[in-house]
């Protein structure tokens, strides 16, 4: 066999396997080296990240390549008495145009029989539905010790372009199952915070039957131990930070008489002190500290906290203090029927607040009403005055309102003044909204309704309402998420892959909603009752 001619039509055809040794489908095979003969000169690609083995081998092994010819030799034999597959996916090519192999695939027995059993199924991403592509399905033993956490796994594949895939050959067993998305860098262990996992709770069991099919949803964790790397004084301030985002923290103090010489905030990964004119300099102030992460991790510390003494530098850097709302202000928003509501959020605790200095206005239908004040009804603080929030009760439809937040309305508890500012919100045009309705059908007596963009950000959510009404949608394209609130804690609880907990379920409708203005989309039926996170064991 030698090069083909130059000139004559392009070659489009994929290399092709003349014949293997052993053969596929062989039985009884006890050599340690296997050749592979093709119809044409190739060459192979990333073979040894490649070329998926499994069950996984003992030691490593060695390729060579003659033309047309691949040879593989193994350090060492294979386990007796096993079925194995060699999945070359598209490791090898031909020559000329890099026409890659299809479907390339040898599978032969030590034993007496080839082992016949296979699990197929789908892996998509949790909260999207959409499919993880080339993730890898991972295989363990259920009764072994070994898994995803640690080690290599025992059968694997990877997914397709649409999350589909399918194991075969497997033994007879009662087996682990893990979906794991690690990107390029891929080591077939779960041991990074950008990857995404999905599991299965239950085992799967091949002994009584030769197929199942498993569907896997994958959701990604930050797996990072949940500890404090910092706590010291930084500049006029104390501060105390962690490793990755705090979801909630809670602070009590050893001796109560000492909570008005702090102020605390928590922004992210840090939780800042700040000093009040009642501390003095040298003080100790030992708090209990308790925090916890987006995973539910929890931390507990105690801590002495000071300050150091800056009174000799020239110039002390300070956050600027400043404010922010939301919704933001120039926001058009939904009608406002009853109920404007909206939160200001400072860079900084406050320490002084004259609310008898803000004045609003209010455009209710045709009528204007000019200055007025917010009464101790309107808002509430949050414990650590960093959050204030205005919620205002108007009793009919609110077209437009303005607030004027004067000077000196708020000073900082480092003394520095919030510039004047103005916050305004506008009734979206009714005539530009739509209404979304429905039913749904579900065996969880606790759920979210979740009307979200296309992007699944979440616009409403309506809860344990199997007729739900959506309205004041706004125009664009939107989905439906049913979440299954297992708990009934009102949100999504992500679950612990390393304590065998699934996430709580999640639907996502298969159709697009392409809402446009003064539309009512009616007589959805979103239904649940087949859908479960468990494995779906096909007859």
């Amino acid at each position: 066999m030698g090069m083909p001619p130059p000139g004559g039509p392009k070659d489009t055809q994929p290399p092709k396997l003349l014949f293997s040794v052993p053969k596929d489908q062989s039985v009884q095979f006890n050599g340690k080296v296997i050749k592979l003969v093709f119809d044409e000169y190739i060459e192979v690609k990333n073979l040894k990240s490649g070329l998926i083995i499994t069950p996984s081998i003992k030691g490593d092994y060695e390729f060579k390549l003659n033309k047309n010819t691949l040879t593989l030799t193994f350090e060492q034999d294979f386990e007796p008495q096993t079925t194995y597959v060699l999945d070359f996916g598209q490791t090898i090519q031909d020559v000329n145009e890099r026409n890659k192999a299809e479907n390339l695939r040898l599978a032969f027995s030590t034993g007496n029989q080839i082992d016949t059993a296979n699990i197929s199924g789908r892996v998509t991403e949790l909260l999207t539905g959409a499919p993880e592509i080339k993730a890898a399905v991972l295989l363990y033993k259920w009764d072994d010790t070994l898994d995803v956490f640690k080690h290599k796994p025992l059968y694997q594949t990877r997914t397709d372009s649409s999350g589909k895939y399918h194991l075969k050959n497997i033994k007879p067993d009662k087996y682990k199952i893990y979906a794991l998305q690690e990107g390029s860098e891929s080591d077939l262990i779960y041991n990074n915070s950008q990857e995404a996992i999905g599991f299965d709770s239950a085992a799967i069991d091949l002994t009584d039957r030769s197929f199942r099919t498993v569907d896997l949803q994958t959701v990604r964790y930050d797996t990072r131990p949940f500890r404090r790397t910092q706590a010291r004084p930084v500049r006029q301030l104390y501060e105390i930070k962690f490793n990755k985002g705090l979801y909630a923290a809670h602070l009590e103090y050893a001796d109560t008489a000492n909570a008005s010489k702090l102020r605390w905030m928590r922004e992210n990964d840090v939780i800042r002190f700040f000093r009040t004119s009642q501390y003095q300099l040298g003080d100790s102030v030992k708090v209990f500290l308790t925090a916890l992460d987006s995973a539910g991790n929890q931390l507990s510390d105690t801590l002495d906290v000071y300050f150091a003494d800056v009174s000799k530098e020239k110039s002390i850097r300070k956050t600027p203090f400043e404010a922010k709302e939301s919704p933001p202000s120039g926001a058009l928003i939904t009608p406002l029927i009853n109920q404007l509501k909206f939160d200001i959020h400072f860079s900084k605790p406050v320490s002084q607040a004259a609310i008898d200095s803000i004045q609003y206005q209010v455009v209710i239908a045709k009528d204007t009403l000019k200055n007025q004040k917010l009464t101790l009804q309107d808002y509430t603080w949050d414990k650590n005055l960093t959050r204030l929030t205005v919620s205002k009760n108007f009793g009919k439809n609110v077209k437009e309102f303005k607030m004027k937040i004067g000077k000196n309305a708020f000073i900082s508890v480092e003394s520095d003044t919030l510039k004047p500012k103005e916050i305004s919100y506008k009734e979206r045009d009714p005539n530009e909204l739509a209404s979304v309705s429905g039913q749904v059908r579900t065996k969880y007596p606790y759920f979210i309704v979740q009307l979200t963009s296309e992007k699944f950000i979440v616009e409403q959510e309506l809860f344990n309402k199997n007729e739900f009404k959506f309205e004041y949608v706004t125009p664009g394209n939107k989905r439906l998420r049913i979440i299954g609130d297992l708990n009934n804690n009102g949100k999504w609880d992500a679950g612990n892959p390393a304590k065998g907990i699934l996430p709580e379920p999640v639907y996502i409708f298969g159709e697009v909603i392409k809402v446009k203005p003064k539309w009512e989309y009616e007589d959805i039926i979103i239904d649940t009752s087949s859908f479960s996170l468990q494995s779906v064991n096909n007859d």
